[in-house]
């Protein structure tokens, strides 16, 4: 008799993790690059480079209410392009949905690269358009910010980033020419600490290659250093317990904190968690990261992070890595990850160039319908080993009381703890090779230490207090 419970116990698990993942009544036909959920019309905005929605000719962008799907309008088409439906940012601006991406028609409207639905029919953009690719939106100050690959827009001469503020385009920061003697293009702008950050592949004014930027209202700072590699692509960023996040594609062997994903406190880069990992494939990266009831969730190319097998989808609470029970598949067998994430009505959707979903039909969107279940959960970072390799022991770790630091030699260094949010919260500089830290007033968690010798020795490191 309890073999039999066990059996239909177990057969029961199988068959709710089998269905956590499903696909929506129709789909599009090709790869996804964005959401967007928008509060005031209560619809979810999905973009890509989809010509059709089941059986209807949506193209490049539709919504989804949670039970149907809608046109607007013809959609977007660049008739010469391979992927003619490209749109690749989407963002409310007063009462219009304002698109941008790759395409040079929205309806029957000529309007390329920038265009605003105004909730019955699509109208070129106010104040001219951008000559070029438009990458990514986003709203500071009530100002609608544009960035790509463009180098002029309206009537103003602008080097891949513009603001409109309601009168005209004005370029941004003196009208630096980020192309420099590259290519240059700009994949994603947000605001952290009083600083226009920007992400893309650009040179700095004496031709350095550079991934990431930021203006601080007269100057821009080229942070050539800070994301390193020939291969190097920071594809997202976002802010998350007042740390700044970039995910994209950039290894640890090359001189960064981390593979995939790091945060950045304004002060020191760490890694978060764990580093991602792929198994099949030379080159896991993170594609787009998003924010739900206090959680990061992260989506792109790899198959683990922090030492937990997640498949293209985790999440991070400031402590732990969760995988979603996911297996996004080209075909069986053949990997490929995630490229966009989101929430609609409190329910997590990905899109990507997937076409099976834990080994069923689900092409290139997938909804979460598995409740609160998650597949596994933990991270590897405040293993001891890994900081007893700069150079420095911690034990015990988890601490309760107390925490020792164990240096090689006696250097005179300094030392700085941070709480999980990046807030400093101990310091002390001392010249023993021993170093003893009383824990008992912090609260249970995951903290993060940096060490700075008077050599020039920088070492970092993690650590748990379970009281």
């Amino acid at each position: 008799m309890k073999k039999a419970i066990l059996s239909i116990l177990l057969l029961f698990q199988f068959c709710a993790c089998a269905q956590n993942w499903i696909t929506l009544d129709g789909a599009p036909n090709h790869y996804l690059n964005c959401f967007y959920d928008d509060s005031i019309s209560g619809k979810f905005y999905v973009a890509g480079t989809y010509s059709s929605v089941g059986n209807e000719d949506y193209r490049g962008i539709a919504t989804w209410d949670g039970t149907m799907w809608d046109s607007l309008g013809a959609g977007v088409d660049d008739i010469g392009s391979t992927y003619p439906q490209n749109t690749h940012a989407v963002i409310r601006y007063d009462s219009s949905i304002i698109i941008g991406g790759a395409f040079t028609n929205a309806g029957d409207i000529y309007t390329p690269f920038l265009a605003q639905w105004n909730g019955v029919q699509w109208d070129p953009m106010f104040g001219g358009q951008p000559n070029n690719v438009v990458n990514d939106l986003q709203i500071f100050n009530d100002e609608l910010y544009a960035c790509g690959s463009f180098d002029s827009i309206g009537a103003s001469s602008a080097h891949c980033i513009a603001k409109w503020d309601g009168t005209s385009w004005i370029p941004i920061g003196n009208n630096y020419d980020f192309n420099g003697t590259l290519s240059g293009r700009l994949w994603r702008m947000i605001w952290y600490n009083g600083n226009l950050y920007v992400c893309g592949s650009f040179r700095d004014q004496w031709g350095n290659l550079c991934r990431l930027a930021k203006w601080n209202g007269a100057n821009w700072q080229f942070m050539v250093s800070d994301v390193q590699g020939s291969l190097a692509q920071v594809n997202d960023m976002i802010v998350y317990d007042d740390e700044l996040y970039i995910g994209g594609l950039f290894y640890a062997n090359d001189g960064n904190r981390a593979t995939g994903i790091m945060k950045w406190n304004d002060t020191i880069w760490t890694d978060v968690g764990g580093s991602l990992m792929i198994l099949n494939d030379a080159y896991p990266s993170i594609k787009d990261m998003c924010v739900h009831n206090g959680k990061l969730y992260c989506a792109g190319n790899f198959e683990r992070i922090g030492g937990i097998d997640v498949s293209g989808v985790a999440s991070w609470d400031c402590i732990d890595w969760c995988g979603y029970n996911a297996l996004f598949e080209l075909a069986p067998g053949q990997n490929i990850g995630t490229s966009c994430v989101g929430f609609f009505n409190d329910t997590m959707y990905v899109g990507g160039g997937f076409w099976f979903a834990d080994g069923d039909s689900v092409p290139f969107l997938a909804k979460w319908n598995g409740g609160s279940f998650v597949d596994t959960c933990g991270n590897t970072t405040f293993i001891s080993e890994q900081a007893s390799s700069q150079g420095v022991s911690i034990y015990p770790n988890p601490a309760r009381d107390e925490i020792t630091f164990e240096f090689a030699d006696s250097e005179n260094r300094q030392i700085i703890i941070y709480d999980c949010a990046g807030r400093e919260i101990w310091r002390e500089e001392n010249s023993g090779a021993i170093i003893k830290v009383d824990v008992q007033s912090f609260s249970d968690g995951l903290y993060f230490f940096s060490a700075f010798g008077d050599n020039e020795e920088y070492v970092q490191g993690k650590f748990l207090i379970a009281h």
